[in-house]
């Protein structure tokens, strides 16, 4: 071969090189443009769903809002429910003259017929009956086990029954009682009635020296309650008197 055709072989040979090596680079050059324009639609879309999840998260928020809104509603609207028959039940306290019961009963209390005491009205004015009533005034009981006949001045009512009729003031006379019983386990009221229950405890001793005035009782659904001096009302979760 002549040194002419070594020289076209070659030539021709370095213009292939560099038409393949320029097609190369095109491929190439395409390639990273679609891999631009692939890389700019995910960050498109990962903005989009960034947005997305921006706006799933407000939605939830509100709905976690919403969510707790209702179950404070129905907590508020259920404690009402419960209360509704605790709020118709009435207590004060007032003072009484200690009832004079017949000897044959075999009673022996540490006041004497006659004295001024402290007496409790509890008035059911709801439709529905309540039970284990007991009233208490003052501090720790002194009395443990069954209640004896005989016993020292009791923190609780010893004595209840229902009046027997009115005053011309049209207030309950805790004077003249009816159906008189000792309340040892409480006592069961029907709606509409009204119960004083008498303490042991003369009137010298005033009301506010006394850590505990307050009278319990369960309601016809089975809760259990306590209404104090002041007239606060709250629910118990088990009762120890």
């Amino acid at each position: 071969m002549s040194l002419l055709g070594a020289t076209i072989l070659t030539a021709i040979a370095t213009l292939a090189l560099a038409v393949f090596a320029f097609a190369t680079a095109i491929f190439a050059f395409a390639a990273w443009l679609g891999q631009r324009t692939e890389i700019r639609d995910q960050a498109k879309m990962l903005h989009i769903q960034s947005g997305q999840l921006e706006e799933q998260r407000k939605i939830n928020k509100l709905q976690d809002a919403d969510l707790r809104e209702s179950l404070e509603e129905r907590r508020r609207l259920r404690e009402a429910a419960e209360r509704q028959q605790a709020d118709d039940i009435g207590f004060e306290m007032t003072s009484a003259s200690f009832p004079r019961l017949p000897e044959e009963e075999g009673y022996d209390f540490a006041i004497d017929p006659g004295d001024p005491v402290h007496a409790a009205v509890v008035s059911n004015q709801s439709r529905r009956p309540i039970s284990k009533v007991q009233c208490r005034v003052g501090g720790q009981s002194d009395i443990g086990g069954p209640f004896p006949r005989t016993r020292s001045t009791s923190e609780y009512a010893v004595l209840a029954g229902r009046p027997s009729d009115q005053t011309p003031t049209g207030r309950l006379d805790p004077n003249r009682l009816i159906d008189l019983a000792e309340p040892h386990s409480g006592l069961r009221i029907r709606p509409g009635e009204t119960y004083v229950f008498v303490f042991e405890i003369n009137l010298h001793w005033a009301l506010g020296l006394l850590p505990v005035v307050a009278v319990r009782f369960t309601d016809d659904g089975g809760l259990h309650w306590e209404i104090d001096r002041d007239q606060h009302l709250r629910q118990l979760a088990d009762r120890d008197w």
